[in-house]
């Protein structure tokens, strides 16, 4: 095909077609634009971002609403476009964009006087007016271009209220073990950290967050002929599903030992895996001691008991003689 022409040649005939194909596409300016902006279309259109622009004017007028404005606040987007971005907006909130919009107005002045005006991003979490009257939460980033504001955000409403839901559990979960006068502790089985709930510091005198929350630093606090029969037991029920009962004396930060009752019980996944031991310690201390004086006292007792017994015995083998002797004494007066 290419036979009788030269490398020179076949190159510049390469060029030639190069620029015939350049310019047959530069015919039509708006082609690549178009392909462009065909593009961004179908991202936002397909995005669940709350994406809006508005017109700095009075009311700052809504121009643009992306679909997901519907399905955020269930709002239909003609019925909204024209009118004030601050309509549904939280009153509380509309003090957080005032300072936002007050940088903007500089901004326009400057271009209405021929400066160049200066790009800002500013970032909010406020509130939006569904129309079940509900107050859904837009984690939104905005940003100024000529004489337009833009607005990108995200509906964080669910996030917030899983949030607020964890907190609320969490301080249940404290208030419950300090009215049970029990220390409660959430053991992470793949970390091997320690959480713990409730007043420890009463219990082993420990600053909050001073206690070890690892279990190698629980198991050194934990008394020396204790601590392996406890590290046995720990390593064998990692993996059961069944509950743990542990007694076990644990030094205090007087270095004092305190007398603790360990109860416990695995956490499984979807997948059937053990990731977390959640139980309660309960400290016996004074009912240990209780216990033991009263375990003296039973023994001194027994002991007072066996001596009285030994000794009424004795008077009764006395009264025995003593009546044997007045009947001996009765046949001899008898005999004579």
């Amino acid at each position: 095909m290419y036979e009788g022409i030269s490398r020179d040649q076949l190159i510049d005939k390469a060029n030639l077609l190069k620029a015939k194909l350049s310019k047959l596409e530069n015919k039509d300016p708006k082609r690549h634009f178009l392909s462009e902006a065909e593009m961004f279309r179908r991202l936002i259109e397909h995005s669940k971002d709350y994406i809006v622009v508005t017109k700095f004017d009075i009311k700052v007028t809504l121009q643009y609403l992306s679909p997901s404005y519907e399905e955020i606040l269930d709002y239909k987007i003609k019925d909204h476009l024209g009118k004030s971005a601050f309509t549904l907006i939280h009153p509380e909130d509309k003090l957080k964009l005032f300072p936002m919009l007050k940088r903007y107005v500089v901004e326009k002045t400057r271009l209405i006087i021929g400066k160049e005006g200066r790009e800002f991003t500013e970032r909010f979490i406020f509130r939006l007016k569904a129309k079940n009257g509900e107050w859904r939460n837009i984690d939104c980033i905005v940003f100024n271009c000529k004489d337009r504001l833009f607005y990108v955000g995200r509906d964080i409403t669910e996030r917030l209220n899983l949030e607020q839901k964890l907190k609320d559990n969490e301080l249940k979960f404290q208030l419950a073990a300090s009215l049970a006068s029990d220390i409660v502790y959430e053991w992470d089985l793949e970390t091997n950290k320690i959480e713990w709930y409730g007043d420890i510091g009463a219990l082993l005198g420990y600053k909050e967050k001073e206690f070890g929350k690892t279990i190698d630093m629980w198991l050194a606090a934990i008394h020396p002929e204790d601590r392996e029969h406890v590290r046995k037991e720990v390593e064998e029920q990692r993996g059961l599903a069944n509950k743990r009962f542990l007694e076990y004396r644990i030094k205090a930060k007087n270095g004092e030992y305190r007398c603790w009752e360990d109860r416990g019980s695995c956490i499984v996944d979807n997948d059937g895996k053990h990731i977390k031991m959640i139980g309660t310690i309960k400290d016996v201390t004074s009912r240990k001691i209780l216990a033991q004086v009263l375990s003296v006292k039973i023994e001194s007792l027994e002991k007072v008991n066996q001596e009285l017994r030994s000794r009424e015995l004795t008077i009764i083998e006395y009264k025995d003689i003593i009546k044997k002797l007045e009947r001996d004494i009765q046949k001899l007066k008898m005999n004579q």
